[in-house]
């Protein structure tokens, strides 16, 4: 089965005639329109579950299904702020830097491109909006093999751009394409 190849950009057939296209490392920053939509999505979350939080407490009410439910939405909510607020204190920073020498992310060590036994990007998608995306990576270090978790939520790429990156810069094949891009 031949390996699924994305359609190049134009800068792709560029850097694949001419590998002065890749010298410079890609820098992948966050996304303040995505940022600006999952914090939104969250404030939407936030702001009706602590109006109901205060008619229960103005009440007095001992309806504690009520009181679980709010403290349930409250902790999914404030989880979702402690994920974005890291990503809007660091804009001008990149978050992943993808290079001939292998993939940095922002505060850890460079992992070179041999070590990289597996790179996968995970999404869990309801209504077409991203609640998770995560970048796993299989990484061996001599004999020991350990998984690396990051963070994607919020990024100014998406899977495929991602992938194609990893792709050109590494000089691997592109992984074949999961199911729903089969589908379509």
């Amino acid at each position: 089965m031949a390996p699924y190849v994305v359609p190049p950009f134009p800068d792709d057939a560029f850097a694949a005639e001419n590998h002065s296209g890749l010298a410079a490392p890609r820098q992948i920053f966050p996304s303040v329109a995505r940022l600006s939509v999952a914090s939104l999505l969250v404030a939407c979350l936030l702001l009706p579950t602590l109006y109901a939080a205060r008619r229960l407490w103005r009440t007095g009410s001992e309806d504690w299904i009520g009181w679980g439910f709010c403290l349930l939405v409250l902790i999914v909510a404030l989880r979702g702020l402690w994920r974005a607020l890291p990503k809007w204190l660091s804009l001008e920073e990149p978050h992943i830097t993808i290079s001939r020498e292998g993939l940095e992310f922002r505060g850890r060590r460079l992992i070179p491109w041999a070590a990289i036994e597996e790179n996968i990007w995970l999404e869990n998608r309801i209504l077409g909006h991203d609640l998770r995306a995560r970048i796993l990576l299989v990484v061996r270090e001599g004999e020991q093999e350990r998984l690396f978790k990051a963070d994607a939520l919020g990024l100014n790429v998406d899977r495929e751009e991602y992938q194609r990156l990893c792709a050109l810069y590494s000089g691997r094949p592109l992984p074949a394409p999961g199911p729903e891009a089969r589908a379509a």
